[in-house]
């Protein structure tokens, strides 16, 4: 799930806030092989989720709110 930019959430297509580049997918994937410790960019992940859980309610009906 992580190396795709969109999925579908309850049959609504969305940005994936879990989504790597390529690229950094894949130096990731490197350096578990090679017994280094995980990227540090996890830390940001939880920016990402917490940015696009906001953007997601400034999106919603205000009925919801």
């Amino acid at each position: 799930m992580r190396t795709h930019p969109l999925v579908i959430v309850g049959g609504i297509l969305q940005h994936n806030p879990f989504f790597v580049p390529p690229g950094e997918f894949l130096r990731e994937i490197r350096a578990r092989r090679a017994g280094q410790p995980a990227r540090p960019a996890m830390a940001g992940l939880t920016m990402k989720v917490q940015l696009e859980t906001s953007r997601r309610r400034d999106q919603a009906p205000s009925a919801l709110h």
